[in-house]
């Protein structure tokens, strides 16, 4: 039988998500993340990049090299992937304990809604005047054990406003969503805008780039079989969709804003 404990748990994933986009809407997102289940230790880490509308990504089980949160500061360097990345805070951290029981726990902690993103690969810029978001999962829930089986998440930037959501439907169901650091309650979330509480309005997403779609997890998970082999079917076929949308702040009618969104559908 498996023991466990908040300190010495025998299912950990540790994973860091990064991602920043400049004006013209070129995007890198990143990965670094490290699964400790029993006697298998498994690192990782990815970078998925944008020029115009071409999508690259690359992928290595072999880099050791984890983000560093530190003084409001971000720092990445991974040798294996080539890349360099910093990000500065522009707004507060905010966490969550999104489940704690005795099942399992998962935190999230955002450590930065909005920075300033300066990323380099190889050597030449990426990124050097980008606005960006990091934060961090922690789980020792195995996830085919998780509450739910269909997620959605999603951040949108501008100069003025940080909106940032979670939700998701299952055994359980949240509706989690942040806007310049506060919770609001009853945000309604879909994959086309974001319908704000009150009199607050609506962000509408368009001209939406999909960045990855399909069982992605699959493709990943054939580098390592030893751990494709542990993971039930449902969770190595889960349904992955990611999309870089320009998003449009509408209010009373009105278009108040515009900034880019990061925004995610997973199913399982």
């Amino acid at each position: 039988m498996e023991s466990d404990s908040e300190y010495n748990p025998v299912f950990l994933l540790s994973k860091w998500y990064l991602d920043g986009i400049d004006k013209a809407g070129n995007v890198a997102l990143g990965y670094a993340a490290r699964l400790n289940w029993h006697k298998l230790h498994v690192n990782y880490s990815g970078l998925l990049t944008t020029a115009e509308t071409e999508v690259r990504a690359v992928n290595t089980f072999r880099s050791r090299g984890t983000p560093n949160f530190h003084d409001r500061t971000t720092e990445w360097i991974s040798d294996k992937l080539q890349l360099r990345g910093i990000w500065y805070s522009i707004d507060a951290p905010i966490a969550s304990r999104l489940i704690d029981s005795n099942i399992g726990k998962l935190h999230w902690h955002c450590f930065q809604p909005k920075a300033r993103v300066s990323l380099s690969v190889a050597g030449k810029p990426l990124l050097q005047s980008g606005i960006g978001y990091v934060e961090k999962l922690e789980m020792t829930f195995k996830p085919w054990e998780l509450p739910f089986n269909e997620i959605r998440w999603g951040r949108y930037l501008s100069d003025s406003e940080t909106v940032v959501w979670i939700w998701w439907i299952g055994e359980s169901h949240q509706n989690m969503c942040f806007y310049n650091g506060k919770i609001l309650e009853k945000a309604g979330i879909t994959d086309q805008g974001i319908g704000l509480p009150g009199d607050m309005g609506r962000i509408v997403f368009s001209d939406s780039l999909t960045l990855r779609s399909g069982r992605s997890l699959a493709d990943i998970l054939n580098a390592v079989p030893v751990l494709r082999d542990k993971l039930p079917q449902k969770i190595t076929n889960l349904f992955e969709c990611k999309w870089r949308s320009r998003g449009i702040r509408i209010v009373n009618g009105n278009v108040i804003g515009e900034g880019w969104i990061i925004h995610e559908v997973v199913k399982w």
